[in-house]
């Protein structure tokens, strides 16, 4: 816990704020359970398939029920109804520790939040295998009406762009990183780009191909040759340029 936030560097305080956000989701994953419990223990049941599966009852008649079935004894009760009473009394008391939990977390948060909007900083956020980002409202942060997952990055915060390219500079030239030019007009496009294989050939996830005469899913690289198999939206997969043929030459008999 940081004893002075007047004091403490942009970095600190939202590195505390990450780890109690980390806290704050295995919570948030226990209250899950205990809701599940709750509804198993007021004898409800779930219809759908796979991850579209909906309770019968709305959270407050499942709780309300709960709570009556929690006080039952379950002494003397056949499996069915025992198992039930015990799921309310689990799922309720989850619920009171999720809780009570939940609310420490959110008190402990609560001055490193006012700490931020007393004197705001710059924060980032990267899109794995993507962008970063200066501004997790990005109008870019959208693709076909969902919303793009985002990692937060403590570490940058309170840096200016430049400390920021810097930062990734000095990280290496083996990984690529690219600045969003909409929450960053000034940014470069890209600050260092993966080293490329001379082996690979440059048309791999491109449509620049002609297409196979037997096999429909297969298209002939119009860069190097070879005959690749296609993605589900049509590019050509990453693929090896071929060998180049080798010319053998014959010593010609002797006379």
């Amino acid at each position: 816990m940081l004893t002075n936030l007047a004091t403490a560097t942009p970095r600190d305080i939202d590195t505390q704020l990450m780890a109690l956000a980390m806290q704050e989701l295995g919570q948030q994953r226990r209250l899950s359970l205990a809701t599940e419990e709750i509804h198993r223990g007021a004898g409800d049941r779930q219809s759908g398939y796979g991850r579209r599966r909906d309770w019968g009852m709305t959270h407050e008649d499942a709780l309300a029920r709960a709570q009556v079935a929690a006080e039952k004894d379950p002494a003397g009760t056949v499996y069915p109804e025992s198992a039930r009473i015990e799921s309310a009394r689990r799922g309720l008391q989850r619920l009171q520790d999720t809780q009570v939990a939940l609310k420490a977390l959110e008190a402990e948060a609560a001055p490193l939040h006012a700490e931020y909007r007393k004197r705001p900083w710059t924060r980032y956020w990267n899109v794995a295998g993507g962008h970063v980002h200066s501004d997790d409202q990005c109008q870019t942060l959208h693709h076909r009406g969902r919303r793009t997952p985002l990692g937060w990055m403590p570490e940058l915060s309170g840096l200016s762009m430049a400390e920021v390219i810097a930062h990734f500079e000095a990280m290496g030239s083996g990984r690529a990183v690219v600045l969003c030019t909409v929450c960053m007009p000034d940014a470069p496009t890209e600050l260092f780009a993966k080293p490329s294989d001379p082996e690979v050939c440059s048309s791999g996830g491109t449509s620049h191909y002609s297409r196979h005469p037997k096999f429909p899913r297969h298209g002939v690289c119009r860069t190097c040759d070879a005959t690749v198999s296609l993605t589900s939206t049509g590019v050509l997969r990453k693929h090896m340029r071929p060998e180049p043929a080798r010319m053998v030459i014959v010593p010609a008999p002797e006379a």
